[in-house]
């Protein structure tokens, strides 16, 4: 069920609106969420369920589960809690 605002061109589903598909609005979007000095770095799934109460826009998991894998700082922050590769 989609419905617009007239006044903004907003186009909404479900109580969210739909992002379109430009990848500098989507980013933005990601970036804003993720990047945030109240947000932490969020998990990949804390992150989709907190964007999903008010965006929407079609593989909108799978950009912010890439969106996090790709975190330079996290990726540095998992390396050092993990156990060292070798003989066990």
């Amino acid at each position: 069920m989609m419905r617009s605002c007239r006044k903004f061109g907003t186009l909404w589903y479900k109580n969210r609106i739909c992002v379109p598909n430009v990848d500098s609005i989507r980013k933005l979007i990601l970036s804003e969420a993720y990047d945030t000095a109240y947000s932490i770095h969020p998990c990949s799934t804390k992150m989709y369920y907190d964007l999903k109460e008010r965006f929407w826009w079609y593989g909108m998991k799978r950009a912010v589960a890439e969106y996090v894998a790709l975190c330079d700082t996290c990726q540095r922050v998992k390396a050092e809690h993990q156990r060292p590769v070798g003989l066990l």
